[in-house]
């Protein structure tokens, strides 16, 4: 029995200290700025790999979950803001590690389950996108009032979700 493909996902949870830190940030600084509330939507986050279509989301999900439960924590080093076109992303001062499992996720994936390695994945940089709005000149504003405020924290990834529309995402702890 075959089953419909859905939109899926894997991703790192920041700490939560460092998402409450963030959440602030976003409050103290977008008041009068009123940017997308994109952001609150997701608690923080890391995305290991571009959403991607499957048809066998439970085979999947169980496989990553052993992937990634090989790997242990994950050192991302430090925040740093960075804009870019319609967004302001926070960036990871330390990003190979993070780098290396993206790589094992896409070549897994498409090794086992021909998920395709798009442009974006072979491009892929690793980011908490933090604001994302069309408005420029209110982007500009937001940058120059958080740029001095990110988290200091050297931060380790040790909580992933695995998610597809539709189903109720598979949150655990790596260590």
């Amino acid at each position: 029995m075959g089953s419909r493909k859905q939109l899926m996902w894997i991703q790192g949870l920041l700490p939560l200290d460092i998402r409450k830190q963030i959440f602030d940030l976003y409050k103290r600084y977008n008041d009068d700025l009123d940017l997308s509330d994109h952001f609150l939507i997701y608690p923080p986050h890391l995305s290991f790999k571009r959403s991607f279509d499957c048809d066998r989301f439970e085979e999947v999900k169980d496989d990553l979950s052993e992937l990634m439960k090989q790997n242990g924590k994950i050192y991302c080093g430090r925040l740093y803001p960075h804009r870019i076109s319609d967004m302001i992303w926070l960036r990871f001062d330390k990003e190979e590690e993070i780098i290396q499992i993206h790589q094992m996720i896409d070549r897994f994936l498409n090794e086992k389950y021909q998920i395709v390695i798009d442009e974006y994945d072979r491009n892929y940089v690793p980011h908490v996108t933090l604001f994302r709005d069309d408005d420029e000149k209110k982007l500009d504003e937001m940058f120059l009032r958080i740029k001095d405020h990110i988290p200091e924290d050297e931060i380790f990834i040790d909580e992933i979700i695995i998610g597809a529309r539709d189903r109720e995402p598979t949150c655990f702890r790596i260590a």
